[in-house]
């Protein structure tokens, strides 16, 4: 997160002044559930948020999925505004 962030701040790159938008995902991630879980997964008693333990792919979570894509897209339009 630290580059993109690097490649999007203007005063250090101004050559991309205008073409680089960054955003910070991470509000976005949704837990597999409500409980501390571990890596085998939650307790029986638990309500599932995601449908899988897998943080590498954001637990399969669409919301979280769309969220990020509308993230993205805001950083798009950030950019026709500029």
């Amino acid at each position: 997160m630290e580059a993109q962030f690097a490649v999007a701040n203007s005063s250090a790159h101004p050559g991309l002044r205008g073409g680089i938008a960054a955003r910070d995902p991470g509000p976005f991630y949704v837990p597999l559930c409500e409980a501390e879980y571990t890596t085998s997964g939650c307790p029986s008693n638990a309500t599932r948020w995601s449908p899988a333990n897998m943080i590498y792919h954001w637990n399969w979570n669409a919301y979280t999925y769309w969220n990020i894509g509308r993230l993205g897209g805001e950083g798009m339009l950030s950019l026709l505004e500029f």
